[in-house]
């Protein structure tokens, strides 16, 4: 592809294009680092500003991560892949898949719910303890979630939550609790401002959006959970006798 600087398209998004177009191929391949921000600017004859742009578009779409001090890298893969089978949590799907994971916690609150308390067995008035937080991966927003916890269980489990630790790990080193299943609805939606806003989309993006009630080894119900996922970044594999079922919703970035 030739980069004209005449084009109607800007630069930065006809070298967003080729970089692309490159991954999409095949010519750059999972991991492999890209040219320094210096080289980028000589071989296509550009500011730097405009190249950083360009890694910027990339980077949104999860084609390209930032590692500090050492450049650009081509992601090690476009999607996490989820079995809907399987309890591990995301840090640990997202581990499996050569990527980093981050936690923030954006809310930690005692609440009341009915609907959610019956969900968990409990009494209509019992405190639950409510977390929601932003998962990421490769430093890229990928999930907004809200957990809700029997409060009287997890005594001091507001405390201990706190940004980049494994909620999972938690309940079992200090609770003794492992979560032994679950039960997952899944459907398909659209993001509102707020949640755009949270996950940093620059474009329409189909998200995921799961309820999940999790049972203890006992078959005790102690965690109810509701999250959305970028479908762009995530593909949800679902297991049964007859083989396996692949559900893949992907935005559309062309």
């Amino acid at each position: 592809m030739t980069i004209r600087s005449q084009a109607v398209t800007p630069l930065y998004e006809q070298i967003r294009n080729e970089i692309r177009q490159a991954i999409l191929d095949g010519n750059l391949k999972r991991g492999e680092q890209l040219p320094s921000e210096s080289d980028l600017c000589t071989h296509y004859e550009v500011s730097r500003i405009t190249i950083r742009k360009a890694l910027t578009l990339l980077t949104d779409e999860g084609l390209v991560i930032r590692r500090q001090g050492k450049g650009s890298f081509v992601a090690p893969t476009d999607k996490v892949q989820g079995e809907l089978d399987r309890t591990l949590s995301f840090s640990d799907y997202v581990t499996q898949h050569g990527m980093t994971s981050d936690a923030h916690v954006l809310k930690r609150e005692v609440v009341k719910d009915a609907n959610i308390a019956a969900t968990l067995n409990l009494e209509a008035d019992a405190d639950l303890f409510a977390i929601q937080r932003i998962l990421s991966a490769n430093n890229i927003p990928m999930m907004i979630e809200t957990s809700w916890y029997p409060a009287t269980k997890f005594s001091d489990l507001l405390t201990r939550v706190t940004d980049d630790v494994s909620v999972y790990r938690i309940l079992q080193q200090s609770y003794n609790e492992r979560i032994d299943c679950s039960i997952k609805d899944l459907n398909v939606v659209l993001p509102d401002e707020s949640i755009s806003k949270q996950l940093k989309l620059k474009q329409l993006v189909p998200l995921f959006a799961v309820d999940k009630t999790s049972f203890n080894i006992e078959a005790t119900p102690i965690e109810y959970s509701h999250f959305v996922v970028r479908g762009d970044m995530m593909t949800y594999t679902v297991a049964s006798g007859e083989g396996y079922f692949r559900f893949d919703t992907q935005s559309q970035t062309d």
